[in-house]
Parts: structure tokens; sequence; C-alpha cells
């Protein structure tokens, strides 16, 4: 599977169930990194708090904004695929607000 191909669902915390089983990408501020990388807590754009299992790979982002590219499986597990640094300097209620418009209108998007 190669995360990079095709269009993919950017969600917050709250969408995380309705996304069960769908690749999807999510951007938050790393929490907490546990000390071998392959687990994080992330606040997402929402303000909710979730954890994110690297099992797929350990990334060498473990502090500021991230983008994952994860998989939701049952009950919300997070799993992710690839990881991007934003910084520190990312403004996640602006990408918030285009979180919800692009599920507003996913059409567009090719969702």
């Amino acid at each position: 599977m190669d995360p990079y191909r095709g269009a993919k669902a950017r969600i917050n915390g709250s969408m995380i169930q309705a996304n069960q089983g769908n690749l999807c990408v999510l951007v938050g501020h790393i929490q907490k990194a546990s000390p071998s990388r392959e687990m994080l807590t992330v606040v997402t754009s929402d303000n909710q708090i979730v954890n994110v299992d690297c099992g797929y790979g350990t990334f060498e982002v473990s502090e500021g904004c991230v983008e994952l590219i994860v998989m939701v499986g049952g009950g919300g597990r997070l799993v992710a695929y690839a990881a991007t640094s934003y910084g520190d300097q990312f403004d996640m209620a602006n990408y918030n607000e285009a979180v919800m418009i692009s599920a507003q209108h996913s059409a567009l998007f090719g969702l």
C-alpha cells in the first residue's frame, strides 16, 4: 500500500469514528512520544487527544505539529503509515476550519 497515492479525507478527532477502515490524513501537535517512538500521543486540530500507533515504522518526528497518514481501525485505533513535520509555527485553528469545510464539500476533493 502506497500511503501517498490517491485522495484521502483530512480528519480531526471528532471524525475518527466515522472513518473506520479508511486511510486518512490527521494533523496534530505531538504531546508525547514513547521512547522508541512507536506510539505518539497527539492533540488533534479540534483539541482531542488520540494515540497513534507507529507500527509501520518509527518516525523521526517526535515533537511539534505533524501530518500523519493513518489507517483508522475499529474502535478508532489509528495506525500511521507516514509522518511529515510541520514544525511549531502551524495554525491549528485555521487548519481545523479547512478540515471542516473539506468534509462538507468532500466531492470537490475526489472523496
